[in-house]
């Protein structure tokens, strides 16, 4: 075989008495990280090498191990149970709206065939950190045959707004333990002034904390309700979950918000301060479009200036001090409003 010395770009050629046989990436064989290929320091004899350099082992790679060393690699069966979950539609979701999760079986044994018995689906509220909730269980109990491919899908509404994880957990008797998959949607409310909504905010408790303070900063008609208060001092990981509720008619550029104080101690004289704020934000600032002008949206703004991530859209989302441009002004300009008492954003388009 030759190649090595080279970095990830790099190529080698698998040589047998017939010629050569594969080209593959250097970087697909050197399993002991000295970027050369030898079948000294980097063959299993036991396993197949990935050949054909696609990222997974198949019956393409046995069929070169064999020619290559004249010798019969074994494949493990769940290395060819494949597996793959999506949501559809993804993007542009609101509440109401229904996808359909879709799990994706295929099995690319030639000769073994595999068994899946009861799939469950499941989400979580709070991305990948939330804890998993029951959707419904689907009993599949089917066997999968060598080549085949199948595909289960089941509908769901979206309750709600805001990030969530859609899950399917299921087992094979291909593979030995229980296989999940996730995936995540975004439910982006759509920001109305003139109608009263709820935005649920949810304060991960991982670390213990002796006591609590709420200072609520709400405009009249704005509302506050508590949906779970752990019990404090906290001993495991947990939650404070409530909702700030705008009343039926406000004006763009309208606020409130709540501050938590954390304690560390029960004077509470070491805390932390955590601020979830709620802005009408029909007008500018609200950059990553949430329905929330905070700290996110300057991130997005650093982000889309500096380091090539995506426009906000539409772009005067940017444009905070009504400029017609978008800049570093307009990152100092949502600064000053978030925390040094400025002028709240009031371009409205």
């Amino acid at each position: 075989m030759k190649g090595g010395n080279c970095p990830n770009a790099c190529y080698a050629t698998v040589m047998a008495s017939c010629g050569e046989i594969a080209t593959i990436p250097v970087k697909s064989f050197d399993i002991d990280g000295d970027m050369n290929v030898s079948i000294a320091n980097d063959y299993d004899f036991s396993l197949c090498n990935d050949y054909n350099g696609n990222g997974t082992i198949d019956f393409n790679d046995q069929n070169l191990f064999s020619a290559h060393l004249n010798h019969k690699c074994q494949i493990d069966p769940c290395d060819l149970f494949g597996y793959d979950f999506r949501l559809l539609p993804q993007a542009n979701l609101d509440s109401g709206d229904v996808v359909s999760l879709q799990l994706i079986l295929s099995n690319n044994n030639q000769a073994q065939a595999c068994s899946t018995g009861i799939i469950g689906f499941y989400y979580s509220d709070y991305g990948t950190g939330g804890a998993d909730h029951f959707i419904q269980s689907y009993p599949y109990n089917y066997r999968l045959a060598p080549g085949e491919v199948d595909t289960i899908s089941i509908p769901y509404t979206i309750p709600g707004y805001g990030p969530r994880c859609l899950k399917a957990k299921f087992n094979s008797d291909c593979c030995d333990l229980l296989i999940t998959l996730s995936d995540c949607i975004n439910v982006i409310q759509q920001c109305d002034p003139n109608s009263s909504v709820c935005y649920n905010f949810n304060i991960r408790l991982n670390d213990p904390v002796n006591n609590w303070r709420r200072f609520p900063y709400l405009l009249p008609g704005w509302q506050m309700y508590d949906i779970h208060i752990p019990s404090f001092p906290t001993i495991s990981p947990d939650s404070i979950v409530y909702q700030i509720c705008t009343p039926w008619q406000s004006h763009a550029g309208d606020s409130s918000s709540v501050a938590i104080y954390l304690c560390e101690d029960a004077q509470c004289e070491n805390y932390r301060v955590i601020t979830n704020q709620v802005v009408f934000s029909s007008n500018s600032g609200d950059v990553n479009r949430n329905c929330l002008i905070n700290a996110l949206d300057i991130t997005y703004l650093i982000n889309y200036l500096y380091k090539h991530g995506p426009a906000p859209a539409p772009l005067l989302l940017g444009d905070t001090k009504c400029d017609g441009l978008v800049n570093i002004l307009d990152i100092t300009y949502l600064i000053n409003y978030l925390y040094k008492g400025g002028h709240a954003p009031t371009c409205s388009w």
